[in-house]
C-alpha cells in the first residue's frame, strides 16, 4: 500500500517509467528503515526503563537487608490489610486502673508483635473519657515541640 502511495506521489511530480519505479522503491525503503529505527529506539527505551525499575527494586531490597542486618527496620502494620484488633476492651474510667490497663496493653502488643513505635496510635483507639483527653493533651504537646 505504501508503494502505491509513492507511485502516485511520483506521478504528481512528473515522474514516469523506470524513474517513477526507482523513486517509489527508494521512498518505500527509506520509510521502512525509519520505521525500523523508530521501533528499535522504542524497544531500547522500554528496555532501559525495565532495567532502571529492576535496579531500583534491587537497591530497595539491599536497603531493607542492610536495615534488617543492623536491626534498624521495624515491621510496619499494614493499613491496606485488615488487622484483627485485640480482644482488649476499651479503657473505662472508674472501672479500670490506668496502670493495670497499660500493663495489659503492653503485654498484648508485645505478644501481637506490634512495633513499639506504633503502640501509642493503637492505644489511643482503646482509650475513652479522661484517659483519652489526657492522651490528646500529651499528643498535642508533643507535636508543638
Amino acid at each position: 500500500m505504501e508503494f502505491e502511495k509513492y507511485v502516485n506521489l511520483g506521478r504528481e511530480i512528473g515522474l514516469s517509467g523506470q524513474e517513477l519505479l526507482d523513486f517509489a522503491q527508494n521512498r518505500e525503503t527509506i520509510e521502512k528503515k525509519e520505521r525500523a529505527k523508530s521501533e528499535k529506539e522504542a524497544r531500547e527505551d522500554r528496555e532501559r526503563v525495565r532495567k532502571h525499575v529492576m535496579e531500583m527494586k534491587e537497591l530497595e531490597l539491599r536497603l531493607r537487608e542492610a536495615q534488617v542486618a543492623r536491626g534498624t527496620q521495624e515491621p510496619e502494620i499494614s493499613l491496606s490489610r485488615r488487622v484483627k484488633l485485640p480482644q482488649l476492651s476499651p479503657f473505662q474510667d472508674g472501672r479500670d486502673e490506668i496502670d493495670d490497663y497499660l500493663s495489659r496493653f503492653q503485654t498484648f502488643a508485645t505478644a501481637a508483635g506490634w512495633p513499639e513505635s506504633q503502640w501509642a496510635s493503637l492505644l489511643s483507639t482503646l482509650l475513652t473519657g479522661r484517659a483519652l483527653a489526657v492522651y490528646a493533651a500529651i499528643y498535642a504537646g508533643c507535636r508543638v515541640m
